[in-house]
């Protein structure tokens, strides 16, 4: 399966490009780990 990544920054008024750097680095991560456990044959969901 091909899993095509395409993000797009967040449009804002702010000249910081910390924060969007921040805001980007947080989403990739979350997919990541969203893309992490999904492929897991035995997912550890530990949710109550």
């Amino acid at each position: 399966s091909n899993i095509k990544i395409i993000y797009i920054p967040p449009i804002t008024t702010s000249s910081s490009t910390e924060s969007l750097y921040e805001i980007s680095g947080y989403d990739l991560l979350k997919f990541l780990c969203l893309h992490y456990l999904c492929s897991q044959n035995q997912p550890q969901t530990t949710y109550d």
